[in-house]
């Protein structure tokens, strides 16, 4: 028994040691790997050297040599994220900006012409070390944190709601969406703040772009109402700021979470600006919410002040039951409702939700999770499948 105990004991730690050992062996790998891409991004005196390609590359070698620098930069595996010093975070963050400004211009046709005849033009270095060395980055990719004064108030911390500032509509009147949303597959890190875990970061990819806000397949599950810190290569003409830096740097608000699609979660979010808001330095963590928007109707069908009870289930991307309660409705259409809920779980994807006498009952997706200024939290959802009854 004792020899058997002993060998079990030799073979755990021999399993726990090979495990290190096999971790250790990854991070070493990925030092080397790192290095060596930083230090070529570092030095290319081109676009095309930053991404370690021809002149002759096509736009899918681009995009493929963008998408396996970024896997580099931001690598997925949290224990070599958390094993990097902090002056090679700095180089991460700088080589990013660098190699996404290659990215955008020579994945933009005309762009592309343009810098190749720059290239053609361009002088040929001197004697003198660096005489002709052209300055393509412009950004030191540290993020900048805004004074408290200068602070844009388009949101508030739900502790201190406050009328905020939203973007201008756009000149369309049938157009629901404040700005016109462009399909566009584009690289971004986002940063994200835990009350418990702290800070976290996720390497995601947009599914569509506007001037004001995206939909991002996001590997982690931020939020209703969560402030994420987003670098990207936006389009020059989707910018509100950062006009001549490589990569964008913005802030934005978490306004819708869908269930996963192909692994991944779909996350809506609302740019806010450069800075973030008033309250997120001392609580990075916190949920926010922008006010009641103030601007032209955009919902497709009127919303009717009602209040009466529902009876609401809260359901995991599995469709099994997590928790079920009675709540109160505030607002109805045919589409869809505001109801103020008692104890609703921290984590869900779907509720359905129905009257009290089991008439009606509807399967609904969540738009907006906040807690207003009388403590109380509300859910904005809307219907799947069903029109409620008017």
């Amino acid at each position: 028994m004792h020899m058997s105990e002993s060998l079990n004991t030799r073979r755990a730690a021999t399993g726990s040691l090979h495990k290190k050992g096999n971790t250790g062996k990854l991070i070493s790998s990925y030092y080397l790997e790192i290095d060596y891409l930083l230090e070529r991004v570092a030095s290319s005196k081109t676009h095309y050297q930053a991404l370690g390609l021809e002149r002759s590359a096509t736009c899918e070698e681009v995009v493929r040599a963008y998408h396996h620098a970024v896997k580099l930069l931001h690598h997925p595996n949290r224990k070599i994220q958390v094993s990097l010093p902090e002056d090679m975070r700095e180089r991460i963050d700088q080589m990013f900006d660098k190699a996404s400004q290659a990215f955008f211009v020579l994945t933009d046709a005309n762009k592309r012409i343009e810098y190749d005849r720059s290239l053609l033009r361009r002088p040929r270095p001197s004697a003198s070390r660096g005489a002709h060395e052209p300055q393509e980055v412009t950004s030191s990719g540290k993020l900048r944190v805004a004074k408290e004064e200068k602070t844009p108030e388009r949101v508030a911390i739900v502790e201190n709601a406050e009328p905020v500032r939203h973007a201008s509509p756009i000149n369309h009147p049938s157009e629901r969406r404040r700005t016109e949303r462009v399909h566009m597959a584009l690289p971004a890190f986002v940063v994200g703040y835990d009350r418990t875990n702290g800070k976290w970061k996720d390497t995601a990819k947009t599914i569509d772009v506007s001037q004001t806000g995206a939909s991002i397949a996001m590997n982690c599950r931020p939020r209703h109402g969560q402030i994420l810190h987003l670098r990207l290569p936006m389009p020059v003409n989707l910018r509100a700021h950062g006009l001549s830096e490589p990569g964008y740097s913005v802030y934005a608000i978490v306004r819708r979470v869908e269930l996963p699609l192909g692994g991944h979660r779909v996350v809506g979010v609302e740019f806010l600006g450069e800075h973030p808001p008033t309250g997120f330095l001392e609580k990075p963590w916190a949920s926010f919410r922008p006010t009641q928007w103030t601007g032209p109707e955009r919902r497709l069908e009127p919303r009717h002040q009602r209040s009466e009870p529902v009876l609401v289930e809260y359901l995991d991307e599995s469709m099994r039951l997590i928790h079920e309660e009675e709540a109160r409705m505030e607002n109805l259409s045919e589409s869809g409702m505001r109801i103020i809920v008692k104890c609703a779980p921290p984590e869900f994807d779907l509720v359905k939700v129905g009257d009290v006498d089991n008439s009606f009952k509807s399967m609904a997706a969540v738009r907006n999770r906040f807690v207003d200024t009388d403590g109380l939290e509300r859910l904005c959802l809307k219907l799947i499948g069903n029109r409620w009854p008017v």
